[in-house]
């Protein structure tokens, strides 16, 4: 890494977002050579111009790929999204008995096919997000059991995926909870199954999670090149 080329590849790779970004076109590069100006010339131990950073910084963000043009990245990757409003999350301190009762309490349970049920046990706890009348029959069952945090007023958004492929597919989870995360829009859990990806989300934030999780599936247009 003794090239201007390489301290930029390096700096820049340590942000997949901020890579990203300056592979679409929407990052001031002039600013971010100016950024990045200090760091190159302390990988390289002498003076570099900001100029030649912008240059260097020019030509490596031309050659990168824009993320939505490879493999799972294809647009119409991810089909319909459905909705799951009125959730509730438990998350419980594991226990020899959990697992017992929790089934015990399922059993005592009347589901429709609109509720929502799911459940992740971990090595040290275990957390079960429900629709609001399943968790209603659950908790009387859990009195002997430690909670450790509730959640309320969520929404389950499922990402339908057309190929059982995308899950081994690289960036199938990074790429929709980016854009979620750069519209501000935190995901209080994560689901996955073969052919769906679960988002929990607070009830505040499901508007700008279906728009954005939408315009990101659309088709987009092609990349513009580098704003300088």
């Amino acid at each position: 890494m003794n090239t201007i080329r390489g301290s930029i590849e390096k700096h820049i790779n340590r942000s997949p977002y901020l890579r990203d970004a300056l592979a679409e076109g929407i990052i001031n590069v002039s600013s971010l050579a100016r950024w990045l100006h200090r760091d190159v010339e302390a990988d390289l131990r002498k003076e570099v111009s900001v100029d030649a950073v912008f240059m260097a910084l020019k030509r490596f963000a031309a050659a990168l790929p824009v993320a939505v043009d490879s493999g799972v990245d294809k647009a119409g990757a991810i089909g319909d999204i459905a909705l799951r409003a009125g959730l509730v999350q438990l998350t419980l301190a594991g226990s020899d008995r959990l697992q017992s009762t929790l089934a015990q309490a399922m059993n005592h349970a009347r589901s429709s096919s609109t509720d929502f049920y799911a459940m992740t046990k971990a090595l040290h706890e275990t957390t079960i997000t429900a629709s609001a009348g399943l968790a209603d029959v659950i908790e009387p069952w859990l009195e002997n059991e430690r909670v450790t945090a509730r959640r309320d007023e969520l929404t389950a958004l499922a990402l339908q995926r057309k190929s059982s492929d995308l899950t081994r597919a690289v960036r199938a989870l990074e790429l929709p909870l980016r854009q979620l995360s750069w519209n501000g829009v935190a995901a209080v859990d994560v689901i996955s199954t073969t052919h769906e990806l679960i988002v929990i989300v607070q009830d505040s934030d499901v508007g700008v999670a279906v728009e954005v999780l939408r315009a990101a599936n659309a088709v987009r247009s092609p990349r513009k090149e580098a704003a300088s």
